[in-house]
């Protein structure tokens, strides 16, 4: 099984906000007497550049330990509690041994400090946002949004704000504007 997703994400500093922590657990193979849930507890670099990675069967507590992933980037961003630090995020894309499971474009980090949520697209993020803690500061990735330098405008709707700084050195937008008004006429919305 293959989880195919289109990411992006918001980039080189860490959004300080009142969420928490949401860890991707998805099925991998069958074995024995039931699917493997595997979470990832471990990303490390190897003196060789590779990525390491450990992960662990929600289920059974089955590991499997430092596979490689297939590729990776790195990501430094601010720690939210020392200004002086960095943190490091990895975006990698792995293959369980012995499974037939695939973390594509998957974020994570070592950091207790920081954790990675996904915000999807296509689906309502509500139930997600509400189950999380409200101590930690997160860093946000957008799974299944693409935006686009077209020409044409990107709409795009956050549950957390931005500064029209960070919106410009996360976005990289030509053109940023501010919707302060909407009239709704004969059917027709305008903005």
């Amino acid at each position: 099984m293959k989880k195919k997703s289109t990411l992006f994400h918001l980039g080189r500093v860490a959004m300080t906000l009142l969420l928490g922590l949401c860890v991707f657990i998805n099925a991998g193979a069958q074995e024995q007497d039931h699917v493997h849930s595997w979470k990832v507890t471990k990303a490390h670099l190897r003196g060789n550049g590779n990525l390491a990675i450990t992960v662990q069967c929600t289920t059974c507590g089955t590991k499997n330990n430092n596979f490689l992933a297939t590729s990776y980037t790195s990501i430094q961003v601010q720690n939210p509690n020392n200004p002086n630090e960095t943190i490091t995020v990895y975006c990698f894309t792995a293959e369980v041994p012995g499974d037939n499971y695939q973390f594509n474009n998957y974020y994570y980090t070592n950091s207790d400090q920081l954790v990675v949520t996904p915000l999807n697209d296509n689906s309502e993020n509500n139930g997600l946002i509400s189950s999380l803690p409200t101590d930690k500061s997160i860093f946000v990735f957008l799974d299944g949004r693409t935006l686009y330098k077209d020409g044409d405008w990107n709409t795009i709707c956050l549950p957390f704000s931005l500064t029209a700084e960070q919106v410009r050195e996360q976005l990289d937008p030509t053109q940023l504007m501010t919707l302060n008004s909407t009239n709704f006429v004969d059917g027709t919305l305008y903005m």
